[in-house]
């Protein structure tokens, strides 16, 4: 959070830009773009999505979260993935903004799509 002198001495909040007020999705597009992406749910308490899967094997499983961070790192786009056994958990959110996590775009959906 960066902070501005203000007259008289009181710090005040730098004002988001409008290209990051933009950028982050409405409640009701949100769940517009989650009806189209079967498994995929909303993350409580933070914003993101999150989705689980599991395998029939150990290695597949693995393969599949190898395949998530080398999409996710080519398109630069930051990535959760737990992996214990055959589960694996994605949790996709937006790039961070002041030290908290982004907020939902379309960026987000986009690569929760390839995903699958």
């Amino acid at each position: 959070m960066s902070k501005l002198p203000k007259a008289g001495g009181v710090p005040v909040q730098e004002p988001l830009s409008p290209a990051v007020i933009k950028a982050q999705l409405k409640a009701e597009r949100i769940q517009e773009e989650l009806a189209k992406l079967p498994g995929w749910e909303l993350v409580k308490k933070r914003v993101g999505i999150d989705r689980m899967r599991q395998f029939d094997s150990v290695a597949a499983a693995e393969a599949y979260a190898g395949f998530v961070c080398r999409l996710a790192s080519s398109q630069n786009q930051p990535v959760l993935v737990g992996l214990s056994d055959r589960k694996v958990v994605v949790t996709l959110h937006g790039h961070p903004v002041r030290g908290n996590s982004g907020g939902l775009n379309d960026t987000v959906f986009s690569l929760a799509a390839e995903i699958g």
